[in-house]
């Protein structure tokens, strides 16, 4: 690697603020980076950073992370609600202990409604844990 003047701009940005890095890939273009920062303003002061230098950055998505389970994993309640209570009645067990049309009795929404929730909370589960680094919070645009 070579360390222009912007890669030491990238980590003083990272140094001066309390962010904590998740997840970093990059290539000749782009270095996208996963961050976590505990204030807000603490992104606003990095904004504020990158204009000062020219660097040209994006953040894609920003959430608010919970001490609740659900909300570490970027789940609604209800998602969450319905994938435990699948799990802890045998659902995803082979061979099957429990059907959706069991499950949405008992949780007491529609057959549709529990099917399209639990894939939906599927894809929120894989985003948040398998596919981190290939959907970018915080993209720096790095000119040679």
């Amino acid at each position: 690697m070579e360390w222009i003047d912007q890669v030491r701009l990238v980590l003083q940005i990272l140094t001066n603020t309390s962010a904590t890095v998740l997840d970093v890939s990059g290539d000749n273009e782009y270095w996208t980076l996963r961050i976590m920062y505990p204030y807000r303003d603490e992104l606003s002061e990095t904004s504020e950073f990158c204009d000062q230098y020219e660097l040209s950055f994006e953040v894609e998505r920003v959430r608010e992370l919970s001490s609740e389970t659900a909300g570490r994993y970027g789940l609604t309640d209800e998602q969450f609600d319905a994938l435990t209570v699948a799990c802890e009645e045998g659902y995803f067990d082979v061979p099957r202990k429990a059907d959706l049309g069991d499950l949405a009795n008992e949780i007491g929404i529609s057959h549709q409604a529990l099917s399209e929730r639990l894939r939906r909370g599927h894809e929120v589960l894989i985003k948040e844990t398998l596919l981190i680094g290939s959907r970018s919070q915080f993209r720096i645009r790095l000119e040679p």
